[in-house]
């Protein structure tokens, strides 16, 4: 498995932090991105860890994320399969032709979360195994190897902290912009 960033969390950490995130701008970022489901009156990302926005499954177990071009096209993509938005998740220091195996780190700020008496640290591995095409995974074991369940809770709540925290992470709008009109005017799709 090649990696774009240090296997060691404490190390990027610190080398994030002396070096400064700012010089790593999203816009030269390869994006990967994940359908969410969200409040129809508010626009907000249904954040509830039962609501299955983050649901770890497969074999081996991981969540799961897919690389498209551009806004446009996540739009597009957004609009097939119904996601009211998306998590949009800037990978830095990714080849445009990432190969199978290839990894990145996602909340390079750092930090923790907690879920059930449980905590996971950023940041976490997020992989490219390309099946189907174009996908990428952070499996389990990065997230919280306990159950799928648990690992399902706490990149809910990991999320929503990147989302606020991380210029990285951001929630944009999906098929939200299809949504009833709520006081005269479309709500955008908002972190919290």
């Amino acid at each position: 498995m090649r990696h774009f960033k240090f296997r060691n969390k404490f190390t990027v950490v610190i080398l994030a932090a002396c070096t400064g995130l700012a010089s790593i701008t999203p816009a030269s970022a390869y994006e990967v991105y994940r359908g969410v489901r969200a409040d129809p009156a508010t626009g907000v990302v249904r954040w509830g860890v039962n609501d299955n926005n983050f649901g770890v499954s497969g074999q081996p177990p991981s969540l799961s994320f897919f690389h498209l071009p551009n806004y446009n096209a996540a739009y597009a993509w957004a609009v097939v399969n119904q996601y009211d938005c998306l998590i949009r998740v800037f990978l830095p220091d990714v080849p445009p032709d990432p190969q199978v195996g290839d990894a990145a780190w996602v909340g390079l700020i750092g930090g923790a979360v907690q879920h059930n008496n449980f905590q996971s640290n950023f940041p976490w591995e997020i992989v490219f195994d390309n099946a189907p095409p174009n996908h990428w995974s952070i499996f389990r074991e990065q997230i919280l190897d306990v159950s799928n369940r648990q690992a399902g809770g706490m990149a809910t709540v990991g999320f929503q902290y990147l989302a606020i925290n991380d210029p990285h992470v951001n929630v944009i709008n999906g098929a939200r912009l299809n949504f009833n009109v709520v006081n005269g005017a479309i709500p955008n799709c908002a972190p919290q």
